[in-house]
């Protein structure tokens, strides 16, 4: 359990570089947001789509240094 969790969309996430609170929130929106493959990892994230959202400023701060 490296990543401190076994679902592998916060596991994605922070492979990313998201930290792991960031990551844990973001996750909430998988199913909205995110495009996986049938192994489960992101493949396409839209930006725009969760910056809308009600991510807090500081997962906003971190997806548009990490994705812009």
């Amino acid at each position: 359990m490296e990543y401190g969790t076994y679902d592998s969309t916060i596991i994605e996430l922070q492979k990313i570089g998201f930290d792991r609170t960031i990551s844990m929130e973001l996750a909430k929106h998988k199913e909205e947001c995110f495009t996986l493959n049938e192994e489960g990892e992101i493949i396409d994230i839209d930006v725009s789509k969760i910056l809308s959202t009600d991510v807090s400023q500081r997962a906003k701060k971190q997806i548009k240094l990490l994705l812009s």
